[in-house]
Order: structure tokens, then sequence, then C-alpha cells
């Protein structure tokens, strides 16, 4: 999903339809124009192909507003599951749609560069902000966002069980059986909270967060600074 633009946008959608992936561009204008003209033909593959799609949520003949090409990136962020951004100055409409998607509570991820390069100015603020996950390497990236090869295969009840005989001899069968119950909150919902999971669970918060702490030192789960909780690479 991307805004169609030139450079990653249109490199990632040409991507998506040699390989078989479903596809999506949100337009700045009219369902009966496209921006920029050049991507036209691109346009039409999308359209014939089962999956994937245009969309806009402006009227026809509406015209390439700079207005409209900001608030578009709304649609962007609110679609995705996680936001990635490549390459940005300091200011910029990526910039705007990666902190869209983080005050939406989607992933963001961005990929780091020089500090003396201005195409990764801000890039790197969102890593330093710490909105963006750094992306340091495509395999990382896949297995997090459980994408193509790298996708999780094991269930969540299997990886609780595997959580509760691993660690059942280091820190006890019922702490262990709490890890256990944990991961597999984790798991079946992205990024809960350590609030959440103690909700859902019927766990002390107290406890949770304990045993959320062993867990990452364990190198199984990762927390945010909004004590979001995430699997590790598995």
């Amino acid at each position: 999903v991307s805004g169609f633009a030139l450079g990653v946008d249109i490199a990632a959608h040409l991507a998506a339809l040699r390989y078989g992936l479903p596809t999506v561009g949100v337009l700045p204008t009219g369902i009966d124009s496209v921006y920029p003209h050049q991507h036209r033909g691109v346009a039409a593959q999308v359209c014939e192909t089962p999956g994937c799609a245009l969309i806009t949520d402006y009227p026809p003949e509406t015209v390439p507003l700079k207005v409209n090409f900001l608030r578009r990136n709304r649609i962007i962020a609110g679609m995705t599951k996680a936001t990635i951004l490549v390459e940005s100055k300091e200011r910029g409409g990526g910039m705007m749609t990666a902190r869209l998607a983080w005050s939406y509570e989607r992933e963001v991820y961005a990929l780091p560069g020089r500090v003396d390069d201005i195409r990764s100015g801000g890039c790197n603020i969102l890593i330093g902000e710490k909105i963006a996950e750094p992306i340091y390497s495509l395999k990382a990236l896949t297995e997090s966002l459980q994408l193509g090869s790298a996708a999780e295969t094991q269930t969540a009840g299997d990886l609780a069980e595997e959580i509760k005989t691993r660690f059942t001899s280091v820190y006890g069968e019922k702490a262990a059986e709490e890890m256990g119950i944990i991961v597999y909150l984790i798991k079946k919902r992205r990024q809960p909270t350590i609030d959440e999971i103690a909700l859902q669970s019927g766990l002390e918060y107290q406890m949770v967060r304990s045993h959320a702490s062993l867990l990452e030192l364990e190198g199984i789960i990762g927390i945010d600074l909004l004590q979001r909780c995430v699997l590790r690479h598995r």
C-alpha cells in the first residue's frame, strides 16, 4: 500500500504485480486520474489484477492539489499493519505517514542512514525518537512482520507449551505456565501492552510485568517504551 508515487512506491507496486502479491495504490486525485501520469500503465495493471486496487476518497475530476497528497496519507497509515520509511528528509509526506501510523498504534520501521545524509534525516529522527524500529536486515524485518517464507508457522498453543517446557526447570512449573500464557497472548494479538495481557490473562499486573521482563532477558519477547510486547525472531 502506498501513494503510487515515483521511486520506492512504484517499485514496490511493480514487484507485487510481478510476484502475484496484492497491492493497493492510494490516489490524491479522483479515480479517473492517475498522478504522476507516467504511472497510468501500472495503474491499469493494478485495476486488472484480482486482489489489487486503486482507491481514493476524492470525487472524479479532482486535480492533484498539494493538500490532497497530505490528506491521503492517513489512509495509507490506517490500511496497513506496519509503515516502512525507506528514505526521507526531516520533513515530508513520508514522515507524516509514519507519525500517523504511530498515532494509530501501528508498527513503524525506518531504514537508518548516515547522519550527514539529508535524505536519511527523517528516518534517523524517527529511530532516535523511538517511533520507528530500525531495519538492520531484510530477514529480521520479514520475521518481525511474519511475511513470506519467514512467516511464523507455529501455533500460539504450541508456542505456549514450548515455553512452559523450556522454563519449568529454570523458574518452576507455575511461573513457566504463566510465561506460556503471556507468550500465547502476545502471539494471538499484535503488540498487546502489559496492562492488556494482565487483563486478558487474569494474572496480576506485577506478575505479568516480572515474567515479561524475564522473557525479554531470554530473548523471547521485546518490550517498547509504551509497554507493548512483541515476539522476537524465532
